[in-house]
Formats: structure tokens, sequence, C-alpha cells
């Protein structure tokens, strides 16, 4: 198993937890995203890639505030906004969010998931107010990866 660090440096962030993120780490950030069909074997790959040094297996980002909001069990055993690596994870990105905030995080993706699934079927123009959303929902995505790597001490996430 992947062991996960805290670096325990939450004093840096504002209310909503924006840290600055340099460039350079940026640049050291990596992920590898696997997409796979049901039952096909992805998540046991995922789970081998996790193991390789400096990497760590998140599984479906995808749905992460969906199960956040809902406090799913992590593979540690723990509702997700108790364990002590996805709370430190959220805290790090994002600061001390309220319920109404990880509601509002869940509607944001079930939002753009669900026109994802729409667009593929029939691409249409977004609208701006489309586009807007799924520009928020990467932002916040790209602040959970960058509090993941931090967190676990770790330049790869397979997702």
């Amino acid at each position: 198993m992947t062991k996960l660090v805290d670096s325990g440096n939450d004093a840096s962030q504002d209310r909503e937890g924006s840290a600055a993120v340099t460039e350079s780490s940026r640049d050291s950030l990596r992920v590898m995203y696997v997409a796979g069909l049901a039952r096909s074997g992805s998540t046991v790959l995922g789970y081998v890639l996790g193991r390789l040094p400096g990497t760590i297996f998140v599984g479906e980002l995808a749905f992460f505030w969906r199960r956040f909001a809902n406090s799913e069990l992590c593979s540690c055993g723990k509702p997700l906004p108790d364990c002590h690596f996805w709370s430190a994870v959220v805290r790090k990105a994002f600061g001390q969010l309220t319920r109404e905030q990880v509601t509002n995080m869940n509607k944001l993706e079930q939002r753009v998931l669900r026109w994802q699934r729409v667009l593929a079927l029939a691409p249409v123009r977004w609208s701006t107010h489309r586009a807007k959303r799924i520009h928020i929902m990467l932002e916040k995505r790209g602040r959970l990866y960058q509090s993941i790597c931090e967190v676990a001490n770790v330049e790869c996430i397979v997702d």
C-alpha cells in the first residue's frame, strides 16, 4: 500500500483554500488516467500502477464529490470525510468546507458529467453557462490533484 504523508501546511490557505501553486510544482504533477469498461480490469491496473514509486492510485475522481458528500467508505474503512488522507487533501485544496459547499461541488460534478454523456451521443455547441461550469469543475479538479500530490508526497496520480 502507498504510504500517505500529511504535510500539515494548512495555515497558508485562505477561507476558500486557494493555496498558491508554483509553476515548478505544476510541472512535476502527472496524472495517468485509466479508462475502461466495467469489469475490464482497470481498477486492478490502477492498484498495480499505484504501487510504483512516487505514484498513488486514487480510484475514480470523476465521482469524488458524490462519494465525499455521501460519506462513502474509503479503502481504509472510514467515511471519506473522516479519512485522514482525504480530509487532509480536501482541507489543503479548499480549506474547511461546509456541508453546503460539499453539496454544491457534488451538484456541479453531476451536472458536468450528465452533459458529458449527452454530448457524446449528440455533439452540440456548449453554451457559455455550460462551458463555465466545466471550467470551474476542471479548476477544482486541478486543485484536488495538486493537493493529492502534496499530501501523499508523490508526483504521479493514477485516476
